[in-house]
This record gives structure tokens, C-alpha cells and sequence, in this order.
């Protein structure tokens, strides 16, 4: 989740996340040995997902950053999560990482290119794979993506063109959550019809239950697994979110 949505911590994770994770997780399970990697998690939030990502796995090391957080959250974060958590890239103790991810991240930037050639530069490894994360289709752009400091979305064709400039090459890419996506649609066109104004509150003010929880979590990992099948026979569906693996060109 993005800062802005964290409240504390141990309350209950918002379906959408839980589901990203696994999906996350398939896209990664056919290119990465889960043993002796070096992991970078650039814009690593409250580290859910980097830790539910690799929990259970043999890694040399994982290392999260978010410039956002305090001092204060990335010491809590790191106690609670048993990774190493920074607030400056200067800080970072490994060099050089086998694994980069970015979850939602570069849609904060003003320059994306600028920014993930700077990443890439001073931290990727020659055989470096790296996971990017965005919410997908800039027509979408609502006042959620305001309260989350969104500055915009991309379709898969425009976040490849970023990572190209940065001197990425994209190895496969594609969508997700493709039913959120006619959610968000009728969403954002009736607040635009209506001018009605949306209390925005983030996946962090999830407090249902656990059976509600776990029935969204099933569909939504049912409408991931569609998406990512699809995609791998060519097959590529429109989702609320775009994702690519690419390498160093």
C-alpha cells in the first residue's frame, strides 16, 4: 500500500493486496531461483509485500526503500518484518541487487525515465530482472489517484516506452485485476457525470471480516490467474493495474 494508506500496524489487509501478492508471485515463478538472490524493494510502503512476496525462501538478502518513510517506521517495519528497511539510497549496504522491484511506484515521479536510470545504474546487477508495477490506463486518472499523489497511469505500451528510455528491455508484460477495472470505470465516469465528491480513504481502511475478506481474495485471485493464462497464450486482457518484467539492455 502507499504511505498515505498505512494507519498501524496489524490491521487487516485489503483483498486487493493479498491478491497482488500472489499474483506477484506467479509472474516472479517462472524467472527467478528463490535461493541466493540479492532483493531490492524500491518504494517498499509499510514492506507487506516484499516480505509476503519472499516469506519462506532462501535468500542471501532483502533490502527495502522508501525515501517517505521516518526513521521511526523504517526501524518498526524491519522489527516486525526481519528485513532491512532504508530511507536514503545512500544507506543501502549491498552495491548491487540480482532482483529489482518497484510496486506502484514510478506513477509518483515526475521523471520516471531519470528516476529508474539512476536505480538501475548505481544498484542493478549485469543479470539483473526487474518488476514493475503500475495502475494502468491514464483515462482513469480519479481523485483516489489525487489522494495517493498519482501523478499518472500508464497502459502497458507507455510504461514499456518509459522502461526503453531507461534502458530496460521489457520480457513480458500484461494486466491485472481485469473486473476492478469495469468497477473503476463506472466509478470514475459517474463521479465525473455528477461531480459527486468520493471520501478517499485507501486499502489501508479495509476493516471487514475475515470471511468477506477471503471470498474477495479468492475472486480476485481467480480474475489474476485468467489474466496471467491469457497473457501467456498471447492473450491480453485490460486490468486495473499493468505490470512489467524487463533486463538491462
Amino acid at each position: 500500500m502507499d504511505l498515505v494508506e498505512f494507519q498501524k500496524e496489524g490491521m487487516p489487509r485489503h483483498p486487493w493486496e493479498t491478491s497482488r501478492v500472489k499474483a506477484i508471485k506467479r509472474i516472479l515463478a517462472k524467472y527467478i531461483d528463490r535461493k541466493n538472490r540479492k532483493i531490492l524493494d524500491v518504494g517498499c510502503g509499510d514492506c507487506f509485500a516484499i516480505t509476503e512476496l519472499f516469506k519462506d525462501t532462501d535468500l542471501s538478502r532483502i533490502d527495502a526503500i522508501d525515501v517517505n518513510l521516518s526513521e521511526e517506521q523504517a526501524s518498526e517495519f524491519a522489527k516486525h518484518r526481519g528485513i532491512s528497511v532504508y530511507t536514503k539510497y545512500d544507506n543501502l549496504k549491498t552495491g548491487f541487487y540480482d532482483t529489482i522491484i518497484a510496486q506502484d511506484v514510478i506513477e509518483h515521479v515526475e521523471d520516471p525515465v531519470a528516476f529508474l536510470t539512476e536505480i538501475t545504474g548505481r544498484h542493478a546487477a549485469p543479470e539483473v530482472l526487474i518488476l514493475i508495477t503500475v495502475p494502468a490506463f491514464n483515462t482513469l486518472y480519479s481523485s483516489h489517484d489525487s489522494f495517493l499523489g498519482h501523478i499518472r497511469r500508464y497502459n502497458t505500451d507507455e510504461l514499456k516506452d518509459v522502461l526503453n528510455l531507461a534502458g530496460l528491455k521489457v520480457v513480458e508484460s500484461g494486466y491485472l485485476f481485469f473486473t476492478l477495472l469495469i468497477v473503476r470505470f463506472l466509478t470514475v465516469y459517474f463521479q465525473r457525470l455528477t461531480n459527486l465528491k468520493i471520501k478517499n480513504r485507501g486499502v489501508g481502511a479495509w476493516k471487514h471480516g475475515t470471511m468477506l475478506s477471503k471470498f474477495i481474495e479468492l475472486a480476485l485471485v481467480t480474475d489474476n490467474c485468467i489474466s496471467l493464462f491469457l497473457n501467456r497464450l498471447g492473450l491480453k486482457i485490460p486490468g486495473l493495474s499493468a505490470w512489467s518484467l524487463c533486463k538491462k539492455q
